[in-house]
């Protein structure tokens, strides 16, 4: 799995810093369409390079951009999409905007409706053809990027959108829960998040050198559109790998079509065999009953009985057959179409001490506030550096580099063996604990210590769990605030022609020097994921972690439908009053809503120890 997040990651980032241009062309062939302008030749698409950075020499250059004019100064030119008047107007970033945004969106409602059928399929199949069949749209859904600038200025929009939904919504919850089940397939209740964290941390580990290796791509080729048949290669060569090096994890799965076929006509056969000698004992019975003086009733209800036996078995297995009823059909639809059903696993429960269990329902609105502020950065951190700063693709795809960078150290290297020595520590304490109580007590109490011991252990997982992701919503915090002072502090505009305006004061402090910390505090929080999801699962018995896996990502899918046009909208309002920064601002409060719903874990996790150790108390004294 952490190979094929790899693959999956440096496919996405390879594409990653031209897709926008690819979309800020389509849009601008669209505008001139509309408004009868010229619009730019898609024949010299391939045939443009762009020079190097044009510095002005009577600017004075800061420490921050002398170095990355040395970077620079060994790079070969990189080819570009051709642009024409029609491009200047304001409408054309707007529609780029509001494009991306909708994408984004359309394709989460895509995975989100996909997912029940995904879930059923991984059952009936195993994990893996859902990851081949995800990888296999991915790979169509891109090999629509360069057939667009060959066709018309509607029907490229169309066809681009076409494949990102089917690539988003591949990419999205089926490919995400397949994984997810095939690391509870494979690991235990204590490993889970490790393992998840690792897996998403060995992902980035492709995704942080991905943007500037596609971009050194098309230098070298000089083609703008090789970064998207390196991202076609990449996920090829993830089917391959799924296809002849992953084992399937989950038992008792139907490998091909070709045995499914087999078992149903199997299964046909013996329903035929079935209704003819039921329907031959029914007409001997019927020349029984007209022959005996046998109660007529009892006979009736008899005959119901195994004609409804015999009914439901042949609905049950040739479901996908046409239904006997309208109304039958109609309910079956309904079925079909209740995909947030295993959504009612976050419903308050009653205790049998007549007290409400809040936990999954705290653990809800966690995920929601959690996936809001992570959903959707990458896009808005580009708009904003662009608009506020007058960064460049370059510069852009420097900062993305140092967000999947960080992420992938972190991810990797620092959280899972952070996470693994604080369970350690915690084991040890309680170990300690237990060898005290042992020396204290003996004969028949020491069973019942015992077990109060390992309840304790487990509590104490529990509040470390809780002590991290409370600690990583209020970096969260942090870093968006810091994102969005960098603006305030820094009179940088967007038409500037250098890194740092001209207009610069020497007071002023540079937007790297806020934005650079911002991020990389923020993928200090990024392990919140993996912690948040086994405690989801772990909450609950065995017998319902595949709803719990799966609820946790139809919450997070619906969360991912919402938050790009509601950012886009946010981004879009404070763009027009000045205050760009407002969406930072909105995210660094979805984050203190998480950190809250984090605390209010904690304190309700240490007060309800405190009501039992009251209530010991109270028992031993009488």
């Amino acid at each position: 799995m952490a190979v094929l997040a790899l693959l999956s990651a440096l496919g996405q980032g390879l594409v990653l810093p031209s897709v926008y241009s690819l979309y800020t062309f389509l849009m601008c062939r669209v505008h001139a369409a509309r408004t009868g302008q010229q619009a730019p030749d898609h024949q010299a698409a391939n045939e443009l390079l762009s020079g190097l950075w044009n510095v002005s020499s009577a600017t004075p250059a800061s420490p921050e951009l002398r170095l990355l004019e040395k970077t620079r100064s060994w790079l070969p030119p990189t080819p570009h999409l051709p642009t024409s008047s029609a491009c200047s107007d304001p409408w054309v970033p707007q529609a780029t905007s509001a494009f991306s945004a909708s994408m984004a969106t359309t394709g989460a409602i895509l995975s989100l409706i996909l997912l029940g059928k995904a879930t059923f399929l991984s059952r009936r199949f195993g994990r893996k053809p859902i990851l081949l069949f995800s990888n296999l749209v991915i790979v169509f859904g891109y090999a629509t990027f360069p057939l667009s600038p060959r066709l018309t200025a509607y029907l490229a929009p169309a066809l681009v959108a076409l494949g990102i939904v089917a690539a988003e919504g591949s990419a999205g919850a089926p490919q995400r829960m397949a994984v997810q089940n095939y690391v509870v397939d494979c690991t235990g209740e204590a490993a889970r998040a490790s393992a998840l964290s690792f897996i998403e941390g060995f992902g980035q580990l492709g995704a942080f050198p991905a943007a500037t290796l596609g971009g050194w791509l098309a230098a070298a080729t000089g083609q703008f559109f090789a970064p998207f048949y390196g991202g076609i290669a990449m996920f090829s060569t993830a089917v391959l790998y799924v296809l002849l090096f992953v084992p399937e994890s989950k038992r008792k799965h139907v490998h091909t079509f070709i045995d499914d076929w087999e078992h149903r006509v199997s299964d046909s056969d013996e329903s035929a065999a079935g209704a003819y000698s039921a329907e031959r004992e029914r007409h001997e019975e019927q020349d029984q009953r007209n022959t005996s003086n046998i109660s007529a009733a009892r006979q009736q209800q008899g005959g119901n009985e195994q004609r409804n036996w015999r009914d439901s078995r042949r609905t049950s297995t040739f479901s996908f057959l046409t239904t006997s009823s309208t109304a039958g059909a109609a309910q079956r639809l309904a079925s079909s179409l209740n995909i947030i059903n295993p959504l009612g696993i976050f419903i308050p429960r009653r205790r049998p001490d007549k007290t409400w269990d809040l936990r999954l329902l705290n653990l809800g609105l966690i995920t929601v506030f959690d996936e809001a502020f992570q959903i959707f950065i990458v896009p808005l951190l580009l708009l904003y550096n662009s608009d506020s700063f007058g960064f460049d693709v370059v510069q852009n795809g420097y900062l993305v580099t140092l967000i999947q960078g960080t992420r992938a150290i972190y991810l990797t290297l620092i959280f899972p063996r952070s996470i693994a020595w604080a369970r350690k520590r915690v084991a040890r304490r309680a170990k300690s604990k237990r060898e005290a109580h042992a020396r204290a007590a003996s004969g028949e109490t020491t069973p019942l210590l015992r077990q109060d011991d390992e309840e304790e252990e487990r509590e104490s997982y529990g509040k470390l769990d809780f002590v991290i992701l409370l600690t990583s919503y209020l970096v969260a915090a942090t870093a968006f605030t810091l994102i969005a002072l960098a603006r305030r502090f820094s009179r940088t505009h967007a038409d500037s022609t250098t890194l740092l305006s001209s207009a610069t004061l020497p007071s002023d402090i540079p937007p790297w020097r806020l934005l650079v910390p911002g991020v990389i505090m923020l993928e200090l929080a990024s392990g919140t994921v993996s912690v948040r999801t086994a405690l989801v699962v772990n909450t609950l018995p065995s017998s319902e972690q595949t709803r719990a896996i799966q609820a946790n990502q139809i919450l997070s899918t619906i969360v991912l439908t919402l938050v790009p046009l509601t950012a886009s909208a946010v981004y879009s309002f404070g763009l027009e009053k000045g205050h760009p920064e407002a969406v930072w601002l909105a995210k660094a409060g979805c984050a203190l809503g998480a950190a809250l719903g984090s605390l209010a874990l904690f304190w309700t996790h240490r007060h309800r120890n405190g009501e039992e150790e009251q209530g010991d108390a109270a028992r031993s004294r009488h």
